[in-house]
């Protein structure tokens, strides 16, 4: 067997925390949305997407939801109360 090390949680800021928090949930805000309610540029908003995807080592949206929850960041969002129920319609 290999021997595999246990991912460390990286150290992210209280603002890099926030913008985790927020793009989690489903449906993900924009950056413009962010940008508005935070009172901050859409491009700062850019820079913060960006330091969470370096610091948990990811590259989409997907991962980083993926590795978040993994890591005890942030609650599943399929479990989250206002997360919407997706019904399959057959035809």
């Amino acid at each position: 067997m290999e021997n595999v090390q246990p991912r460390t949680v990286p150290s992210l800021t209280r603002r890099e925390m926030a913008y985790l928090a927020l793009t989690c949930r489903i449906p993900e805000p924009t950056r413009a949305e962010i940008a508005a309610k935070w009172g901050i540029a859409p491009k700062t908003v850019e820079r913060h997407r960006a330091n969470v995807y370096r610091k948990l080592e990811v590259h989409t949206r997907l991962e980083m939801l993926f590795s978040a929850v993994q890591l005890g960041l942030v609650p599943c969002p399929c479990r989250a109360r206002s997360a919407p129920v997706l019904v399959a319609v057959q035809r």
